[in-house]
């Protein structure tokens, strides 16, 4: 099964999540599926064909390929549940990916479920848009590319919402020591937050188990010192793969500071900077120097340190 191409997939469909409505299932759900489906919030078109096989469309900022479309092929199950894999000759090696998208067509709407959280929301088109007309199938080479940077911004919305909890919480206290876990198993805990579980994770950081028992093999990121005062263009939270262990280390080429080890290693980073931005930096964009991103810190400024995992 081609599990890159399936991740994104995922990934389109699963960041417009809102809670789900029933929908009447038709009788023949197999011929009702078969057409053009646009998602309602303009992100994705997804094309089922007769013959088992489709085509996901992205669009606007979930447009991670550019001019090229996935090529899968589909199947349902019991209940409606929708399978995808790679196309024969296709397939690539990635992590085990859980789907269980759940099919309900009515009419010219069709949603997918997925457990009893996510949803996304479609209307049946009679074509493809003009802007994914032309659009050709991805090489091997562009989906494994497009599946990293389809990892790096589920982990982005994930530490935009850790920064954001941070930001709501009533009494926020920003750590001056400790570890990045020990502040996230805070979050957790302290109804102050009222945090999610699972967010604080990326690839090779698994989500914690039992869930709210987080230890620092399930935290992806890095969290910076002392922060209440600190410039907004420092980065709050930085990935794991960044050789830092305080700010006056971000310094000259942003490849240059990657390690070899999980999330991204040196594919990419992600950071989230103290004024709520979400910066990812992959293939051509690791040459950028890490002055040019964050700019010169004000004189005076403190040497803050960042809480390792």
């Amino acid at each position: 099964m081609n599990r890159h191409l399936i991740v994104i997939a995922a990934a389109l469909l699963s960041l417009h999540a809102t809670q789900p409505a029933r929908a009447a299932e038709p009788v023949d759900l197999q011929k009702a599926i078969v057409g053009i489906w646009h998602e309602k919030d303009d992100e994705v078109v997804m094309e089922f064909l007769a013959d088992g096989t489709m085509k996901v469309l992205p669009m606007g900022a979930r447009q991670v390929l550019s001019g090229v479309y996935m090529p899968l092929k589909w199947s349902l199950g019991a209940g409606g549940k929708l399978k995808m894999e790679g196309l024969p000759g296709n397939e690539v090696p990635g992590n085990e990916v859980d789907q269980e998208w759940v099919v309900r067509v009515e009419g010219d709407a069709m949603t997918l479920l997925k457990g009893d959280r996510s949803q996304a929301n479609f209307e049946r088109l009679k074509e493809l848009p003009a802007s994914v007309k032309d659009f050709k199938p991805a090489s091997l080479d562009v989906m494994i590319a497009a599946f990293d940077k389809g990892l790096m911004l589920k982990m982005a919305s994930d530490g935009k919402e850790i920064h954001w909890a941070m930001l709501h919480a009533k009494n926020p206290v920003y750590p001056k020591n400790g570890t990045s876990t020990e502040y996230f198993q805070k979050m957790l805990l302290d109804k102050n937050f009222g945090f999610r579980p699972g967010a604080f994770g990326g690839p090779g950081f698994p989500a914690e188990t039992p869930p709210g028992q987080l230890k620092a093999g399930n935290v992806a990121w890095m969290l910076l010192a002392d922060a209440a005062d600190a410039p907004p263009k420092l980065p709050l939270l930085l990935s794991r793969n960044v050789e830092a262990e305080k700010v006056s280390d971000l310094k000259g080429r942003i490849a240059d500071t990657l390690a070899d080890r999980p999330p991204f290693g040196g594919k990419g980073v992600v950071l989230i900077l103290k004024d709520y931005s979400a910066l990812i930096f992959a293939g051509k964009d690791l040459e950028t120097k890490w002055e040019t991103v964050l700019g010169e810190l004000p004189a005076g400024e403190p040497d803050r340190k960042y809480l390792q995992p």
